[in-house]
């Protein structure tokens, strides 16, 4: 069935949901519709760890919210996307509560990530919280060497945060 060590963890239930924390570098923008989205290698694995969520319902439960989960050191500017872990069990994926001294409602989601899985979670997920950090922007523009008007466009589309997909 998964490709994972470990058990599943029947209790987070499919309806329970889940937030991964999204990086400003795993902030791409989609041409194709004129809005800021989450790459999908925002949900991938890191070199021999799995990918790591934070249950929601749980951190809601000790009064804190999204915003709660991105405050310290080394996560400026990062965002929030949740999906239902529901979702990570249709692709064949295992939920594990590993919770951490800095984290208690921490989980793991076990298994392979594909292309096909990676692009799910990062279409079928939704922003909970939006973070605009212009130094990271303008840091990314720099990087991708687009021209000055598809730069001020992807500038406007973050500030708006109303142009996020």
């Amino acid at each position: 069935m998964c490709e994972s060590h470990g058990l599943d963890d029947p209790s987070i239930q499919d309806g329970a949901l889940l937030w991964r924390r999204i990086p400003p570098w795993h902030l791409v923008f989609d041409e194709n519709v004129g809005k800021i989205r989450a790459s999908s290698a925002a949900f991938s694995n890191l070199p021999g760890k799995h990918m790591s969520v934070i249950i929601g319902d749980e951190a809601e439960r000790q009064e804190r919210g999204p915003e709660d989960i991105v405050k310290g050191a080394g996560r400026r500017g990062f965002s929030v996307k949740a999906f239902r872990a529901g979702l990570a069990r249709e692709l064949q994926q295992l939920l594990v509560r590993a919770p951490t001294r800095d984290e208690p409602a921490h989980a793991e989601v076990r298994g392979k990530k594909t292309k096909r899985v990676m692009r799910a979670f990062a279409s079928r997920s939704c922003w909970v919280l939006r973070s605009f950090d212009a130094a990271a922007l303008n840091e990314l523009l720099k990087q991708s060497g687009l021209d000055k008007a598809t730069g001020n466009r992807i500038r406007d589309a973050f500030r708006s945060q109303a142009e996020w997909a």
